[in-house]
């Protein structure tokens, strides 16, 4: 039978502020962790791939995008295949633990990516661009580690977050809570790239230290909660068998075939993060959206930012308050008067002493354009006004067929990004994705939520990065790969300058990286927005985001078959994906293993590739095959962990 026709549905009937106002105290700390911790890790997740590819003159590593393609697809692993594993922990040993834990691993990530370069500098007695052609830079390797040390501090945060609050959700208003929370996770995440946009352009070492500093803040509110007692079964198992349960409890069918069939649009979703900063940055113009923002809202005082956020909140406190009988006792509504009225005071103080107080500045770069991290913060920023109010319109429809929705809307955005170099056209589909991702993204939470039995929060939680970890990590490889050879401005200068302004292949290798388009602009006589325009109509670096569209589309395809049949499942016991549903998983597995196995080895032999080069894929094939094995240990009619008296398709 269906879920949907009981909690959610009755749930949708209550106001959308007495909803909210149900929520315990513990599930609006966690939200505001959540916020604190997104504001750190988008700070610079945002800025990253338009840093590790910047020129040495710049202050960038200087890596090409197969390098930072491979370095995301082993984050990707990392950060979405630990919390299948920690999940269990999470429900197992505390949510509090856990995220004391990945809270110092993301410091320590943070700083070690910031100082990087200085370390690797250091170590080489010499600069990055005499130290790499002598072999002597490790630049790359002190990166990797960093961001693998921030991989799997988020992998540990998520699931014991994510699954606090699911311990805190009433199912009933599970909708709502989910968009409440995306729309928590938008607003730290909006937040941290607004800042970042303007330390970069002052030095790239300010980001990462800023981010440090913000997550650091996650420690104080633990200290206002106690550990939760954990609802449902408890689970007394030993480290062993909670790491088997959750690899087995992933063989669910209904599970399986679900993260499954989502992958594309993750595939598809990160390229949002991983590649359009970069193809902004060489393509787009942004100079009329900077020039708008610093006539509309350039100057604007900070304080009386401050003071709007303030009245924000405390108006949204008093309204759920209101909704639910509960008025707001006149000391409290005096302090948050008084906490709205304080910055504009002193403003206006400050200005009566003859000071100044700090106003909005708008960061450009390139003659004028807007920060990338501006131009694609419209996401976050819509998300972060919208996100619970489409949670309540999609929690009046059944979850697989908003991700359906979701994911036709994202795939047309997408494919749109590739049409026009102009920075407006760019935001209005940033913006179209925006709404397909709030649509599609935060239902899954709710989604697998709703199956999750009880006690098993934190594991289903973590199961929902695997269908993340599957698209991200492959994605991240074919991304790297398309535009390192038909997408970097200053890779196409080359050819250009080679194949079609006569100049010979040693003249243009020796130039340096951030020599490369002076001397195209000074060779062809033109400026940089004709370069631009000729390197477009020459190579087409849009081409692209057509190839992630269709696989956007296919995983879309793959969601509506899973809908029928888990929906007629439903309907008849006797349908055979309920007997013989582990058999689908088996016969699923064993191709997908084969061909992760095939890719690695046309690489190493045909491609002639370094290990370095497929670790990802050769991960993923070792990840599936031993999925493959463990699969074969499953019998007909065995009850895997984690699976539920009965199937249901909410």
């Amino acid at each position: 039978m269906s879920n949907e026709s009981h909690p959610e549905a009755a749930g949708a009937k209550v106001p959308l502020l007495q909803q909210l106002s149900s929520f315990s105290n513990i599930y609006w700390i966690a939200n505001w962790m959540e916020l604190v911790e997104r504001f750190a890790y988008y700070g610079v997740r945002v800025v990253l791939p338009v840093f590790m590819v910047a020129a040495f003159q710049e202050g960038g590593p200087e890596f090409d995008h197969k390098q930072k393609g491979m370095l995301f697809a082993i984050w990707a692993l990392v950060q979405s295949f630990v919390p299948i594993f920690t999940g269990g922990f999470a429900d197992r040993y505390g949510y509090k633990i856990n995220i004391v834990i990945s809270t110092v691993l993301k410091i320590i990530g943070y700083l070690v990516m910031g100082y990087s370069i200085f370390m690797a500098e250091s170590l080489a007695g010499m600069s990055l661009a005499e130290a790499r052609p002598d072999g002597a830079d490790w630049t790359y390797t002190i990166f990797f580690v960093g961001a693998m040390f921030l991989a799997l501090g988020t992998a540990i945060f998520k699931p014991g977050l994510q699954g606090l609050i699911a311990h805190q959700m009433p199912k009933k208003f599970a909708s709502v809570g989910w968009a409440m929370f995306y729309q928590m996770v938008n607003i730290g995440a909006f937040i941290g790239p607004m800042l970042a946009g303007y330390l970069r352009v002052l030095d790239w070492t300010y980001v990462f230290l800023a981010c440090a500093a913000g997550i650091a803040l996650n420690f104080f509110p633990l200290l206002l909660f106690k550990e939760p007692d954990h609802h449902g079964e408890t689970n007394k198992e030993g480290v062993f068998r909670v790491l088997l349960n959750s690899v087995r409890g992933l063989l669910e069918p209904r599970l399986f075939f679900f993260t499954i069939s989502f992958a594309g649009f993750w595939l598809m979703f990160y390229q949002l993060f991983d590649i359009l900063p970069n193809f902004i940055d060489d393509w787009i113009d942004s100079r009329a959206v900077a020039n708008a923002l610093k006539e509309s809202v350039g100057g604007t005082p900070l304080l009386f930012i401050l003071g709007g956020v303030v009245f924000l909140v405390g108006g949204l406190i008093f309204l759920a308050k209101k909704a639910n009988n509960r008025p707001m006792r006149n000391l409290t509504r005096s302090i948050w008067l008084g906490a709205i009225a304080l910055p504009f005071a002193a403003h206006y103080l400050i200005q009566s002493l003859g000071g100044s107080s700090l106003a909005l500045t708008i960061p450009t770069v390139h003659g004028g354009n807007l920060t990338q991290e501006w131009v694609i913060n419209f996401n976050a920023f819509l998300i972060s006004l919208f996100a619970f109010a489409m949670g309540y319109l999609t929690g009046k429809a059944k979850s697989l067929h908003a991700i359906i929705l979701g994911v036709l809307v994202s795939a047309g955005a997408i494919y749109a990004l590739g049409l026009s170099m102009n920075g407006w056209w760019i935001i209005a589909m940033i913006g179209i994705f925006s709404f397909g991702e709030m649509t599609a993204s935060p239902t899954k939470m709710r989604y697998l939520a709703s199956i999750a039995p009880p006690g098993k929060e934190g594991l289903y939680m973590g199961y929902v990065n695997f269908t993340v970890g599957i698209g991200w990590s492959i994605g991240s490889i074919i991304a790297g790969e398309l535009y390192q050879e038909g997408g970097d401005k200053v890779v196409l200068a080359r050819r250009y300058l080679v194949d079609k302004a006569g100049q010979t292949q040693e003249t243009i290798d020796n130039l340096s990286k951030a020599e490369v388009l002076p001397f195209f602009e000074q060779t062809l006589n033109v400026d940089a927005w004709g370069l631009r325009d000729m390197l477009w109509a020459n190579y087409e670096p849009y081409a692209m985001w057509e190839i992630f569209t269709w696989i956007g589309l296919g995983s879309m395809i793959a969601i509506i078959i899973y809908n029928w049949v888990t929906s007629a499942a439903s309907k008849n016991p006797s349908h055979s994906f309920n007997h013989k549903g582990y058999l689908f998983v088996r016969f699923a597995l064993a191709p997908i293993a084969f061909a992760f196995w095939w890719v690695a080895w046309y690489k190493l032999t045909v491609q002639d590739k370094e290990l370095k080069e497929v670790l990802a894929i050769l991960v993923q094939a070792v990840m599936f095959s031993m999925l493959f094995l463990v699969s074969l240990s499953t019998k007909a009619g065995e009850k895997l962990p984690g699976q539920g008296e009965e199937s249901t398709t909410p």
